[in-house]
């Protein structure tokens, strides 16, 4: 081997063993992507919402119980506080306005509407009404409507229904409707009396 060979050889070695492209490693693209996802943030799963128990308020009311009493507070959706026995059967059907409340007690086949006022601690008794469940509500004129059984007609196979307005400065009633299918509902609204109309179809 000549002097020239082996100095070319010697090169060749140098230029191999420093800077070739070949000894460059690069990230493979599986590793990259692993590395991508591991620093992707995970997303939080969001909370569940959780139940919680609210206390009933306290209220100034007016509750008719099964003992024929009247209260005038909800606490803890109990009655409470001041009470005033009204009736010796259970306290139905309770409307209130203002001060006044009216109701119906008795057993069946005599109940009794009856008008309490806490201004002067009086419970008065209104009408028989001879209906289980009826109707009541104050009128905007310091009046009450109730529904009580009106005429017998001996060739019908029921008796009539009647509404009655009483006026409760004077005593004075007055009849307002009395016929075959008047309905026993009659409610209290912020308008005053709400009577169902019956309609007959035929």
């Amino acid at each position: 081997m000549t002097v020239r060979a082996s100095l070319f050889a010697a090169l060749a070695l140098l230029v191999s063993g420093c800077g070739s492209p070949a000894a460059t490693q690069s990230p493979s693209p599986s590793a990259s992507t692993a590395s991508a996802a591991a620093a992707t943030a995970q997303p939080t799963p969001s909370a569940s919402p959780t139940s919680r128990t609210v206390a009933f308020p306290d209220l100034p009311f007016i509750v008719g119980t099964s003992s024929g009493d009247l209260y005038f507070q909800i606490r803890d959706g109990q009655p409470a506080g001041r009470n005033v026995h009204v009736c010796a059967d259970a306290v139905r059907n309770l409307v209130a306005s203002g001060k006044r409340a009216v109701f119906v007690c008795g057993p069946a086949g005599a109940e009794t509407v009856y008008v309490y006022d806490d201004a002067t601690g009086r419970t008065t008794p209104v009408a028989k009404t001879d209906v289980s469940w009826p109707g009541a509500a104050f009128t905007a004129s310091d009046g009450l409507v109730y529904v009580t059984i009106g005429a017998e007609v001996p060739s019908a196979p029921i008796r009539m229904t009647k509404l009655v307005l009483l006026d409760l400065k004077t005593g004075a009633t007055t009849t307002i409707d009395e016929r075959f299918g008047v309905a026993f509902e009659v409610w209290q609204s912020a308008a005053g009396v709400a009577i169902p109309e019956i309609r007959s179809h035929r």
